[in-house]
């Protein structure tokens, strides 16, 4: 049997492998196959996981956890005083140095600054 033979049946059962295995699916569990009859009854997933807890919507006065989870955090605002001093230390400190690099041609006798070579 020749080598580039051997490769091709190789290559040609690997494919075969791959395409199998990517085609399987896992069965579907039993809570899968009752959530999908749920929602073809035209029953939404927040009725039932919220059902235990109100009347089944949202307007169940915030007591259902479920529905606390896409809530504001209670993080505080960015208060904008940041911000100025954000600009404050920009206008003051960094654009000055930017200017004063950009006013300072470099030589082109000196080499560039770098860290030290290791041999």
């Amino acid at each position: 049997m020749s080598p580039r033979l051997f490769g091709m049946a190789f290559l040609a059962l690997l494919t075969l492998a791959l395409a199998a295995g990517l085609s399987a699916r896992p069965l579907p569990s039993e809570m899968d196959l009752r959530l999908q009859a749920w929602t073809m009854a035209g029953v939404s997933l927040d009725e039932i996981l919220c059902e235990d807890h109100g009347d089944g919507n949202r307007g169940h006065g915030g007591h259902c956890p479920l529905c606390n989870l896409p809530a504001p955090s209670g993080l505080p605002v960015v208060a904008p005083s940041l911000l100025t001093v954000e600009q404050r230390i920009l206008a003051r400190i960094v654009l000055p140095q930017i200017r004063r690099a950009a006013g300072h041609a470099r030589d082109p006798a000196l080499p560039k600054r770098g860290p030290p070579h290791l041999i």
